[in-house]
């Protein structure tokens, strides 16, 4: 109620002209199911409950501008507006149209403080284990084949299935151990395969090899089944197993993939979510980004810079942790939308750089231009070369052995006996100042005080898991999952737009008499 008697209606039914076809029944209010949609996930509420509301509640008839006679609508209309939602990018625009009501009434703009995080989302579906997923992948697959075509899977069914994939696939310990498990998922892999080799069989139906879950087996067969040199079907293990981006967890929810961050190990999706910091206005979200499970935080800094200076949202500066760094993101934003990346970045992993005493990477003179290094001793280095590590490039430098074996302080340089000793720097000398600098900054408690604001953040992502429930995904599929986040978001903006409207004064909470005693003998501030 305070955000529309302020703001008035966030949404105008023109801007959804193109969602919709022009010939047909004239539908819904699409202003009216958006807002809708936005107050369902203020409170988390499900589909039935949000249409109830509308048709009970005073509150959302008023935000609404409904008639108190208004009957509401079906709670399926909801869901088919969020089907709407998840094609192309509709759901991002639905969050620009309330951010472009924001800046005309001047309580949001551009280049001001921003600040980003990431929390984890667990999928909506089981999280299985890797024979659970071979043999469920079977079952789904039969499944959908028994709905398409029974009498073309008749005569490849064999008697022990109906036990097998009769009833979803659950497995706790295989008796047998590791063996028992190996043989059990070859097993698994055995009856998938006859399953494909018999749809992509010369006279069998095309239409059965285009069908989702068949598709899906063949996808997980690939991943977790290879083929010996004597032509027998094997199950995968370690390093022969494609990477967590690439095999998914479910075969209803092909988008849906396996993580861990330091203790959290998770089935799912990962969000990102960049708000607001500014103290003269309201703290809202501009900006959310959904990826699968393993895609990691620094690959999406410059989705995130691209996106806001796209909307003209740009801040001019932005508060991020280690996982959103590394030097050649500082120069970038810098450079191509003029923002100050903010952050800690990664420290020093040398044992002198932990310990604090030796000569570290700091204590070495570097030359550019005549690509030499000198050591705090006067030795010039005799190697400058290209190196890759980790799939990143460096630059190499090494001194002479001679000069290090003579060298009286050697202990303080190197641990190694018989090597010289080696540095590493980044490939350009712009990317080694900013990493040099940046370093020695994060050291001075007056950029610890003004990289403490990131810390709010974390406040925005409890209030979407705990208020909104953020935390698992009630949908399936990257697409529509995405557009429960942005959802989420606009809830938050919502709730933070009227508690940042609400000017009436809050009660003060009264003292107890233990509280009054302990002010007295000045055990606590009164």
């Amino acid at each position: 109620m305070l955000v529309r008697d302020r703001l008035g209606e966030l949404f105008e039914d023109e801007n959804f002209a193109g969602w919709y076809p022009v010939n047909g029944c004239p539908s819904l209010s699409a202003s009216q199911l958006a807002l809708v949609s936005v107050l369902q996930f203020t409170e988390d509420l499900t589909d039935r409950q949000a249409a109830d509301a509308v048709r009970l509640r005073i509150d959302f008839k008023y935000a609404l501008g409904l008639e108190l006679e208004d009957t509401g609508f079906h709670y399926s209309v909801l869901s088919e507006f969020r089907a709407r939602l998840a094609e192309h990018d509709r759901a991002d625009r639905l969050l620009q149209m309330m951010l472009d009501c924001l800046v005309e009434a001047g309580l949001l703009k551009g280049r001001g403080r921003q600040r980003t995080d990431a929390t984890h989302v667990l999928a909506s579906v089981r999280r299985l284990s890797r024979l659970e997923l071979a043999g469920e992948s079977v079952r789904a697959a039969l499944e959908e084949l028994s709905a398409c075509d029974a009498g073309w899977l008749t005569p490849l069914l064999e008697p022990e299935w109906g036990k097998r994939y009769g009833r979803k696939v659950e497995i706790g310990k295989v008796p047998g151990g590791k063996p028992g498990a190996v043989a059990r998922a070859e097993e698994f892999g055995r009856d998938g395969q006859k399953i494909l080799t018999a749809a992509w069989a010369a006279d069998a139906p095309a239409r059965l090899r285009f069908l989702p879950q068949v598709e899906i087996l063949r996808q997980v067969w690939l991943h977790q089944f290879y083929w010996d040199a004597e032509g027998r079907l094997r199950w995968r293990e370690g390093t022969a197993l494609p990477p967590a981006a690439l095999r998914f967890d479910s075969p209803y929810d092909t988008d849906a993939h396996y993580c861990v961050k330091r203790d959290a190990a998770w089935s799912g999706y990962r969000v990102h979510v960049t708000e607001t910091c500014d103290q003269s206005s309201p703290h809202v979200v501009v900006h959310v980004a959904t990826t699968i499970a393993p895609v990691q935080d620094g690959q999406l800094t410059e989705v995130i810079h691209d996106d806001l200076a796209a909307r003209r949202l740009a801040p001019a500066e932005h508060v991020v942790d280690t996982a959103y760094l590394t030097p050649a993101q500082v120069e970038r934003a810098q450079q191509v939308h003029g923002i100050t990346l903010l952050g800690p970045l990664a420290a020093d992993h040398s044992h002198q750089a932990k310990a604090g005493q030796g000569f570290d990477k700091t204590a070495f003179t570097i030359d550019w231009d005549t690509r030499q290094a000198t050591c705090p001793q006067g030795a010039v280095s005799r190697a400058w070369r290209p190196l890759r590590i980790g799939g990143h490039d460096y630059i190499q430098i090494r001194f002479a052995k001679k000069d290090c074996l003579a060298c009286p302080v050697r202990a303080q340089c190197t641990d190694s006996t018989e090597r010289p000793r080696a540095l590493a720097l980044l490939p350009r000398q712009s990317l080694h100042e900013i990493q040099t600098r940046n370093r020695l900054e994060q050291r001075d408690p007056q950029w610890q005080r003004r990289y403490a604001i990131r810390a709010g953040i974390e406040a925005t992502l409890s209030q979407a898991v705990r208020t909104c429930g953020l935390r698992r995904s009630r949908y399936r599929g990257l697409a529509r999952t995405h557009v429960q986040h942005v959802l989420t978001a606009m809830a938050c903006n919502f709730t933070r737009l009227a508690d940042w409207f609400d000017t009436a004064p809050t009660a003060s909470r009264r003292d107890t008499d233990f509280r009054r005693l302990c002010a007295a003998a000045g055990l606590v501030t009164a």
